[in-house]
């Protein structure tokens, strides 16, 4: 091999290595990736390392292709119920690439059109197995079992991160996580296993600071939990069988929650305002029948949910992890009322939340 040669470089006339890493730094700042004023010893500037935000935003990504790849290798499933639920994992995996892709990616063309990401990142399985080795034993195909087991390491890395990034981005993958959370619980219950253990969010290691907007926020939470309750009342009066019995039990879990995220707020300095008495509030309709008391509950599940997310958003560390912990009920209730898994529980745009009438 020819060694190569080394000189002075001619002034205004770029070297090939000059070129080829201007020209990767460019690609790199059109990802969205902070680029800082540091340089390199021949004068190119050396883009600097992904913010704690965008490497949570990536592990997030990563995880989706995980498991979108182990769920498309199960082989098909005689169980129905599982069948439609690993379809559901895919499609839930599927928009939260879109969700946390960053603004404007999608036309940039040196980001992978799917993630929004620069082409080439790490992923979290390898795409395939040497071809140098021919005699080595193919692994088991994935079975249900496996993808959620993938969901819970998956759910305890969005939620653990959601505890350290900044406002927007908290909320994100708040949101991410809660989804993965209510999947793995619903898949495993389907196929029949334990759901895997999802530890306490908590503030350890938490670098996020509360902002202004936090006792609006906490409050809103605090309310919107009230009103959930004073809405559960009334579908209990509403319903019967099984279904009051859910009803019953979800007015306590509402009022339970109003109950720790007001004194979590107390703790963090973040004074929640005063609201009005649960029989002020009004529900939005008439629970006429059963498909009218299910859309009621899924309407205060949604409201709850998006206010928790506002809560993520604007609070840090116990306060954060309370409300993070509620957004994952909010997410699990709903689905146990629809049948079906918000992609981005909180996130959804829901009607104006009802009013105190006095």
């Amino acid at each position: 091999m020819k060694a190569a040669s080394v000189g002075v470089e001619r002034p205004g006339r770029p070297t090939r290595r000059t070129v080829v890493l201007g020209g990767a730094a460019a690609a790199v700042a059109g990802c969205g990736i902070d680029l800082g004023a540091a340089r390199r010893d021949d004068g190119v500037p050396a883009p600097r390392r992904p913010d704690r935000d965008e490497r949570a935003r990536r592990r997030a990504v990563e995880d989706a292709r995980a498991l979108l790849a182990v769920t498309a290798a199960v082989p098909p499933v005689d169980d129905g119920a599982v069948a439609s639920l690993l379809a559901e994992v895919a499609a839930v995996c599927g928009r939260h690439l879109v969700a946390l892709r960053p603004a404007g990616a999608a036309t940039d063309p040196s980001t992978d059109p799917s993630t929004g990401l620069p082409t080439g990142l790490p992923t979290a399985e390898p795409s395939a197995q040497p071809t140098a080795q021919p005699t080595a034993r193919p692994t088991d195909p994935p079975q249900p079992p496996d993808v959620v087991a993938r969901l819970g390491a998956a759910t305890a890395t969005a939620l653990r991160d959601a505890a350290r990034a900044g406002g927007p981005t908290a909320r994100l993958l708040a949101s991410v996580g809660a989804a993965r959370a209510v999947l793995a619980a619903r898949l495993a219950a389907a196929v029949g296993i334990s759901a895997p253990a999802r530890p306490v969010t908590d503030d350890d290691g938490a670098t996020a600071a509360t902002t202004p907007d936090a006792p609006s926020a906490a409050t809103a939470a605090v309310t919107g939990e009230r009103a959930a309750a004073y809405g559960y009342g009334v579908l209990a009066t509403r319903l019967g069988g099984q279904a009051r019995e859910r009803a019953v039990t979800v007015l306590g879990e509402h009022t339970r929650a109003a109950d720790a995220l007001a004194a979590a707020a107390q703790r963090a300095g973040a004074e929640v305002a005063a609201t009005a008495a649960p029989p002020a509030w009004q529900v939005p309709g008439p629970v006429a029948d059963t498909a009218a008391a299910v859309a009621l509950a899924t309407d205060l599940e949604q409201r709850t949910a998006a206010a928790h997310a506002d809560l993520v958003a604007a609070s840090a560390g116990g306060l954060r992890a309370a409300a993070v912990e509620a957004l994952v009920a909010a997410a699990g209730r709903r689905a146990a009322w629809t049948g079906t898994v918000e992609a981005l529980p909180g996130l959804r745009e829901p009607a104006e939340p009802a009013a105190p009438t006095g």
